[in-house]
């Protein structure tokens, strides 16, 4: 029996790209080290495809917004 694949088109949306462990350390302008070690505790979204960490530019960017804090000077 085959196999039935989503077969939706590929999605040309930017916040929809995958990327690495370097590219998301250089995005977010810190060592690999740092980034693996939090991705190693579970604080930074991502999925593995092999060995490899991989990592949605939207969630990265929701990530962030929710992990920002304001300081408000009353």
């Amino acid at each position: 029996m085959k196999k039935s694949y989503d077969r939706t088109p590929p999605t040309t949306d930017p916040l929809d790209e995958i990327l690495t462990l370097k590219q998301v350390a250089e995005y977010l302008k810190c060592h690999t080290g740092t980034l693996y070690r939090l991705v190693k505790h579970g604080r930074v979204p991502h999925f593995r495809i092999g060995s490899g960490f991989r990592f949605q530019k939207s969630t990265i960017d929701n990530w962030i917004r929710k992990n920002t804090s304001v300081k408000v000077r009353a």
